[in-house]
């Protein structure tokens, strides 16, 4: 693998392994276990995540063209393939328009509202444990 030599992409890199790797890694489990159903949990989240990360599959394959100047746009890399298929991502199994008016209507009310508290009670347990 090549070293990164620009400062820019350098940052990006260091912004990305800062802010999404721990994310990924340790969120997952420490996730509340005392919701009022785990479904509930499972039906609040899902819309979040599918436009969190299809989102960023977007942001991040543009940008990986852009690592490329552009060159990209004439398939020596194959990063405009990538950039295609994860373009598409943020419209399968619902757009995440459609699924943001889902979760506002439909999920966070889940037992009057129970399911969102309990997951808002843990994040604000979680960020009181966190040093600033």
């Amino acid at each position: 693998m090549q070293a990164i030599e620009s400062s820019e992409l350098q940052h990006m890199a260091a912004d990305l392994a800062h802010n999404l790797i721990p994310v990924l890694k340790e969120r997952w489990q420490s996730l509340p276990r005392s919701m009022a159903t785990p479904e509930g949990l499972s039906a609040l989240l899902t819309p979040i995540c599918k436009a969190w990360s299809t989102d960023l599959g977007v942001e991040l394959s543009s940008l990986g063209i852009q690592v490329h100047g552009g060159m990209d746009y004439i398939e020596e890399t194959g990063a405009a393939q990538y950039w295609r298929d994860s373009r598409i991502a943020p419209i399968y199994e619902g757009t995440n328009g459609i699924q943001a008016i889902d979760l506002l209507l439909r999920k966070l009310p889940l037992g009057g509202g129970a399911v969102v508290d309990d997951l808002l009670a843990q994040v604000e347990k979680e960020a009181g444990d966190t040093p600033a």
